[in-house]
C-alpha cells in the first residue's frame, strides 16, 4: 500500500509540476521600476526600451518612477517584490555599488535580493569646459586655476558624481549634487 501511494504521489507531482512549467511569460503587464525621478536620463532611457521589449514580449511594460536616496528606494521596492518576474528594475550601478556603502539601512541585500539580468548599454561621462577657458585636458589644469569650476550631479550615488569627487582634490573643480528636478 506504502508503495502505491508513493508511485500515485509522484506522479502527481510530475503532473501538477508539468502544468507549472507550461504557463506563458508574462502573463500580466511588467511593471519596471526606475529609481529616479521622472524626467532624468535613466527614465527617458527606460521608456525608450519599454516599446520594444513590450512587442518582443507581447505584454505591457509599466514604468513606475520611485525616486529617493539615490536610487535605494525604488531598488528596495523590487528586491521586496514578488520574485516570479514581473517587477524589474532599470537602474545605473548608483544604488547597487555607491549605495551599500552609503547607507546603512538599504532594505535589501545586494547579493541575496536581486540578481542581474542584462547590461543594457554603457553610459559615458563627458567633461566640458568653455572654449574660452585655457584648458585641454583635466591633468594639465591647475588646482589653483582662477577658471575653477563645479561639476553637478542630480545625486550622491551616481558614477559622474564619483568621478567628480575622485579629480576634485586633484583637478580645477569642485562637485556637488542639486535636487533631482528643477
Amino acid at each position: 500500500m506504502t508503495r502505491l501511494m508513493s508511485s500515485c504521489a509522484l506522479a502527481l507531482s510530475l503532473v501538477v509540476s508539468a502544468a507549472a512549467l507550461g504557463q506563458p511569460f508574462p502573463n500580466r503587464p511588467i511593471r519596471m521600476v526606475v529609481p529616479f525621478e521622472p524626467g532624468g536620463s535613466m527614465d527617458a532611457v527606460g521608456r525608450s526600451l519599454v516599446e520594444p521589449w513590450g512587442t518582443n514580449l507581447k505584454q505591457q511594460i509599466v514604468i513606475d518612477n520611485r525616486g529617493g536616496a539615490g536610487g535605494t528606494v525604488g531598488t528596495a521596492i523590487v528586491a521586496k517584490a514578488t520574485p516570479d518576474g514581473h517587477t524589474i528594475l532599470y537602474a545605473n550601478l548608483g544604488p547597487l555599488s555607491i549605495g551599500p556603502s552609503l547607507y546603512r539601512k538599504l532594505g535589501y541585500d545586494l547579493f541575496r535580493d536581486l540578481a542581474p539580468v542584462s547590461l543594457v548599454g554603457i553610459s559615458p561621462i563627458i567633461l566640458f569646459v568653455s572654449t574660452a577657458l585655457p584648458v585641454k585636458s583635466v591633468k594639465r589644469s591647475s588646482p589653483r586655476s582662477p577658471h575653477r569650476s563645479c561639476a553637478r550631479g542630480s545625486r550622491l550615488t551616481t558614477s559622474s558624481r564619483s568621478a567628480a569627487a575622485r579629480r576634485s582634490s586633484a583637478a580645477f573643480f569642485a562637485s556637488s549634487t542639486r535636487s533631482g528636478t528643477r
